[in-house]
């Protein structure tokens, strides 16, 4: 909340490193560092046993600080398991699920530490459920900075570790997004890279998140300093907003615990099996090509259908697994985004249309109004919800489409036109001349609609 007139352009908040809670902190702790600087233990692993060491330290410098932290979250990590199945959606609810497996292995790997020293670790103060919590503040409040430390090392096995789970993220969300994926959460930074940092700045994390949010923050490694910078003019006691990031409302549930309306970055994930293949002795040069297009440029992930319109990597994935031999050429037009043909859209859309169908399917119309609004339940409805509304736009979104590809494909071929509009003739008194031309535009369209969606036409 602004105390005062804020002009555009003025630093809000300006805080040194050192202050942060970090990983090179962690290691620095006079009591903690020698205990944590393992090289089995990743970065999430020694961060959560700091936040767990703080919070309970009587002498702790940072001790106001979280005493301000909240002490629960929403976020599905906390949800009953009768809470998940309202998501109505594999692909959401084994997210959940691997997020809290995720977490139990964290915590396991730290068990044989906790064991080991009672006096320091109290084992009534690291609990799972405490250690889910210190998950949360770190997953929720962290800022992702470039590091100003040197990296410590880490064993091979650990980073095939966290490849394991950035491949089981790209799998399932298929999106994300957005580059926003598991780390996607740190606090409106975008992703963590290995050369990132996880920082939690104390006052800075405590700024609510906006659509519409016109502050910049960022941190400059020369002057190791950490800062806010309004975007715009703020009127005395207007509440100062950050954007974490462009993120649907299942991130910022999953991450954060919370739902916006009318979010304009709400997506449905799409999952699509690899092409099928045999083997690389019997597929075909240009099987094994296509194949090879998939693996280069991930055409499967990063996939989902938004508000609005299919992502292009969806529309590409899609473009390049139907296209035909003769058109392989135009491998790098499809890439782009951009059709290939009418034929190859006309398949790509049918694929969509028909998908759309059997998603929606499978989502049961289960009113959020049925559950206490806050609750568990209630945003679990939410969240299928939104998916429905997302995948019945994206069904009539294509399907015109499909309808369009399918008209010009017919216009274009005359000769095949005629023989469909005589076999639907005889419902149609005006037509009852099977030989006799049909000029009106209005009516062909009628009777290749008719032919399209009730016959399933293949192009």
């Amino acid at each position: 909340m602004a105390i005062r007139d804020i002009e555009e352009g003025e630093v809000l908040i300006s805080l040194p490193y050192d202050v942060a809670l970090t990983e090179g902190a962690a290691l620095r702790h006079p009591i903690l560092g020698a205990l944590l600087n393992r090289s089995e233990f990743c970065s999430e692993q020694v961060m959560c046993m700091y936040i767990l060491y703080e919070a309970h330290a009587r002498e702790s410098p940072l001790r106001l600080y979280m005493r301000l932290l909240p002490t629960e979250f929403s976020t599905p990590d906390y949800w009953p398991p009768e809470a998940l199945p309202l998501l109505a959606n594999p692909l959401r609810t084994g997210k959940v699920e691997r997020r809290k497996q995720k977490i139990q292995k964290f915590y396991d790997g730290v068990q044989s530490l906790i064991e080991s020293h009672p006096s320091l670790f109290p084992a009534e103060d690291y609990t799972l459920a405490a250690f889910t919590w210190a998950y949360n503040v770190l997953d929720s409040r962290a800022f992702s900075i470039p590091s100003p430390e040197p990296k410590r090392h880490k064993h091979d096995h650990q980073n095939e570790s966290e490849e394991g789970d950035k491949e089981e993220e790209d799998e399932e969300e298929g999106e994300e997004e957005e580059g926003v994926e598991e780390e996607e959460a740190a606090a409106a930074t975008g992703t963590v890279n290995e050369e990132d940092d996880w920082a939690l700045f104390p006052l800075a994390d405590m700024m609510n998140h906006s659509l519409d949010g016109e502050t910049e923050f960022g941190f400059d490694i020369e002057t190791n300093r950490f800062t806010v910078t309004s975007s715009r003019t703020y009127a005395k006691g207007e509440q100062i907003f950050l954007k974490y990031n462009s993120m649907g409302n299942w991130h910022l549930l999953k991450h954060y615990g919370f739902i916006l309306p009318n979010n304009p970055h709400d997506s449905y994930p799409v999952t699509l099996p690899p092409p099928t293949t045999t083997s690389f002795l019997n597929d075909s040069v240009f099987q094994i090509a296509k194949w090879r297009l998939f693996e280069e440029h991930d055409l499967l992930s990063n996939l989902e259908i938004t508000r609005t319109g299919e992502s292009d990597t969806l529309l590409s994935s899609l473009r390049i697994r139907f296209m035909s031999e003769p058109e392989f050429p135009s491998f790098t037009t499809a890439l782009r985004g951009a059709p290939i043909s009418q034929v190859n859209d006309c398949n790509v859309y049918q694929c969509l249309m028909r998908y759309c169908k059997q998603q929606l399917a499978g989502l049961p119309d289960i009113p959020e109004s049925d559950f206490p609004v806050g609750s568990s339940h209630w945003a679990a409805a939410q969240i299928a919800s939104l998916d429905r509304e997302i995948l019945r736009a994206a069904l009539h979104r294509t399907e015109k489409r499909y309808r369009e590809l399918c008209q010009l494909l017919y216009y274009e071929r005359p000769t095949a036109l005629l023989p469909q509009m005589q076999n639907l003739s005889l419902r149609f008194s005006n037509l009852s001349d099977p030989q006799k031309p049909v000029a009106h535009f209005t009516r062909i369209n009628r009777l290749v609609n008719e032919f399209i969606l009730k016959n399933d036409w293949q192009p």
